[in-house]
């Protein structure tokens, strides 16, 4: 069975299986940026958009942006925009950034 089949039967997908997508994966700082400020400023505005039960289809997206050789992100930009309306940006920086300046 090919890994999409897998996937589509929802049966576990081993890991080490996984294409390289690490360039989809970003340092951030869990307290505050991840939550209280991620959860509550972002992710529950989604949510309850999604929740009003209209059919929406909502998009959401996440922008790291990085300043000279940091390989953390300095700032977070979220964008998400639905079907019926629906649009939403914001930003939250990352004090994580500050922990390490270059590779």
């Amino acid at each position: 069975m090919d890994a999409r089949s897998r996937w589509r039967t929802v049966e576990p997908y081993p890991f080490a299986e996984l294409p390289p997508t690490y360039h989809n994966l970003v340092t951030q700082t869990q307290d505050p940026t991840n939550s209280p400020d991620q959860r509550d400023q972002i992710e529950q505005v989604i949510f309850d958009a999604v929740k009003k039960g209209n059919g929406e289809v909502i998009q959401y997206n996440i922008k790291p942006i990085y300043e000279g050789t940091n390989p953390i992100p300095i700032r977070l930009d979220f964008t998400a925009f639905g079907n019926k309306g629906f649009t939403f940006t914001h930003s939250l920086e990352n004090p994580a950034a500050g922990v390490r300046t270059g590779v």
